[in-house]
């Protein structure tokens, strides 16, 4: 549960780019640090 147990990122690579890209995201090497609230947020409104 989110309001539970917080938020936690997939690894430590704080590159912006590379995040924005989807490159080190679910699809990609997943160990990006950023967290994409909007995906989540609407999937809690849905």
């Amino acid at each position: 549960m989110i309001f539970r147990d917080g938020f936690a990122s997939h690894g430590n690579n704080r590159n912006l780019q590379q995040h924005i890209r989807d490159d080190s995201c679910a699809s990609g090497s997943r160990d990006s640090t950023i967290l994409r609230l909007s995906q989540i947020l609407m999937s809690l409104i849905i």
